[in-house]
């Protein structure tokens, strides 16, 4: 939804809901890593293309 918004021009609305999803899904990555240390390399996978996706959207927007 988010990335329909941005596209669509719905400024503020897209790119919060783009930021809000990858946020929480870092936020989710650092709980489990935190939780269960040995999971650490499921916390990457989970973590690493939100992390792409927010760095890219600061860097393009």
């Amino acid at each position: 939804m988010g990335i329909v918004g941005s596209a669509r021009g719905w400024d503020p609305q897209g790119s919060t809901l783009l930021a809000f999803g990858c946020v929480f899904m870092i936020g989710a990555s650092l709980v489990l890593v935190l939780a269960r240390p040995a999971m650490l390399r499921a916390a990457l996978v989970q973590g690493l293309l939100p992390t792409l996706a927010l760095v890219a959207a600061l860097i393009w927007h």
